[in-house]
């Protein structure tokens, strides 16, 4: 991944050509980098994951590569508004696990239903949470 495109999604209101611009940004080989839920969860909340991803990856026809990310909060606990600046020079174990990329290439050229596109966001968020780090 050489470059992000940085695309800053208020909610679930998707205006100003955001989607577009992702989309060709993911044509042009870029990586754009969504959070599934819409926003940073914290560890133990459940959040049903937004339509985005599968969205961009069917436009865009490209694989979804899930990645996921623990300990964080070691560095930037939850209810904290903003790292500590003595925190900056703690070393603090954060995990990220990459996943197989996931294809959707059976669905390019069908039609789908919101249902649908929602029943898929939700089938690769469990792959997500299932991610297991080689290093246990």
């Amino acid at each position: 991944m050489r470059r992000f495109f940085y695309v800053t999604l208020p909610g679930s209101i998707i205006t100003g050509g955001t989607v577009e611009k992702a989309i060709e940004a993911l044509k042009k080989g870029q990586s754009v980098i969504l959070y599934p839920e819409g926003r940073v969860v914290g560890r133990e909340e459940k959040v049903e994951p937004k339509p985005g991803m599968v969205i961009f990856a069917l436009g865009a026809k490209v694989p979804i590569v899930p990645i996921k990310i623990t300990g964080t909060e070691k560095i930037w606990p939850e209810k904290q508004k903003k790292p500590k600046f003595s925190d900056y020079f703690k070393f603090k174990k954060v995990e990220v696990v990459v996943g197989k990329p996931i294809e959707l290439t059976e669905f390019y050229h069908k039609e789908l239903s919101e249902k649908e596109i929602q029943l898929m966001a939700d089938k690769i968020m469990e792959r997500l949470n299932n991610l297991e780090s080689k290093s246990r």
